[in-house]
């Protein structure tokens, strides 16, 4: 198929359209302070999801279920970050806003971290505390959307 490809349009075969990044290049990206928030919002995206992801598991272990309820217990977590993937990368086609859809997921991200933090103690909030980590590794994962 990329053989036929070529074939038919020789140029797309060749990599001249490649434009190294100089330090002049750099300067000028980053005396644009109206990209700031969005350089921010790039470098911290993933930062308070990523340690609920890594350790859901642990998490889960930790909240008294055993092995092969924790298996199944974070399929719900994968499920709901494949559906956002999917909608929030179609939002952003549709409403041609990156911006507003990255703050959100920040917003969305926030609001998780603040109740799993207040949340008290206890057995009796194993349940709500479980929620909060699937809401919060299912978060609208945005990266579909920066390329």
């Amino acid at each position: 198929m990329v053989n036929r490809v070529i074939r038919d349009d020789p140029s797309k075969g060749d990599m001249h359209n490649r434009q190294a990044v100089t330090p002049w290049l750099l300067w000028e990206a980053l005396k644009d302070y109206d990209m700031w928030p969005i350089y921010l919002l790039g470098l911290s995206w993933s930062i308070p999801s990523t340690p609920a992801t890594a350790y859901l598991t642990l998490i889960l272990k930790s909240l008294d279920f055993g092995t092969f309820e924790t298996n199944l217990l974070t399929i719900p977590a994968y499920v709901l970050f494949l559906i956002q993937l999917i909608f929030w990368t179609w939002i952003s086609e549709r409403i041609n806003n990156r911006f507003i859809i990255v703050l959100y997921c920040q917003v969305w991200m926030l609001a998780m971290v603040t109740a799993l933090e207040v949340l008290p103690g206890g057995k009796a909030y194993n349940w709500s505390r479980y929620t909060l980590n699937i809401l919060l590794v299912g978060f609208p994962y945005i990266h579909a959307i920066l390329g």
